[in-house]
């Protein structure tokens, strides 16, 4: 899913809007992790009956943001370190596996895509956009296992975007997201892949996942000490 680029509000449907709304709030931090949304409540806000609400609820519960549980209602997801550094490491091995496909043959609509999301990446650095980062990041990672024309990767890479965001208003990843280098940190990715062998274009995609939950960690340590 591409959160950068909005449809016409005319074209999507009521429970779409609604769940365009909550999944952004949940990404901004402005409904914070474990905190219970009430369908009564939205409802309300937008002035709709509970049916669109309750479908945008599903929805979102689908791509991860939120978990459902009965008598309780729906929750937005936590995530833990441990299944942070999880998901990264799957994340990261299902790219290797990409760039191994591509073999540096990276298709011109593609990286004119990935271009454009480092402009806008830098954008919104200079901004300290969060948010917008996060859907250029997410947008970027994707033209890579795209690229590799493979349906089932991508499916698979896939069901763990959502979870990815998640990392980011769980664990507050926004505290050590390096703004100045942030698009440098990308274009070495997008060159690798061009002009790299497929061995060391592999270890900058490792290095580029694994960082993240490396530096979280130690953050931690240091918070307990």
């Amino acid at each position: 899913m591409d959160y950068t680029r909005k449809a016409s509000i005319q074209r999507k449907t009521l429970w779409q809007q609604i769940a365009d709304v909550l999944r952004e709030d949940i990404i901004r931090g402005k409904i914070k992790p474990g905190e219970r949304i009430v369908e009564e409540d939205i409802a309300e806000k937008f002035h709709v009956s509970r049916g669109p609400v309750r479908e945008a609820l599903r929805h979102i519960g689908e791509e991860g943001f939120v978990v459902y549980e009965s008598h309780k209602g729906s929750t937005v997801k936590t995530i833990s370190y441990e299944e942070m550094q999880e998901k990264y490491l799957v994340r990261s091995t299902l790219e290797v596996l990409a760039i191994r496909i591509i073999a540096g043959k990276l298709p011109e609509e593609i990286e004119r895509e990935m271009d454009e999301c480092l402009e806008q990446m830098e954008k919104a650095a200079k901004e300290k956009d969060v948010y917008h980062i996060m859907c250029y990041d997410e947008q970027f990672h994707s033209c890579i296992v795209r690229a590799a024309k493979c349906e089932t990767l991508y499916k698979i890479w896939a069901m763990l975007r959502e979870s990815n965001l998640c990392g980011y208003y769980t664990m507050g990843v926004e505290s050590i997201i390096p703004f100045d280098v942030l698009r440098y940190n990308h274009e070495i990715l997008l060159k690798g892949i061009k002009e790299l062998p497929i061995e060391k274009t592999a270890k900058l995609i490792e290095e580029h996942y694994m960082i993240v939950p490396e530096v979280l960690h130690e953050k931690q340590c240091k918070k307990s000490e």
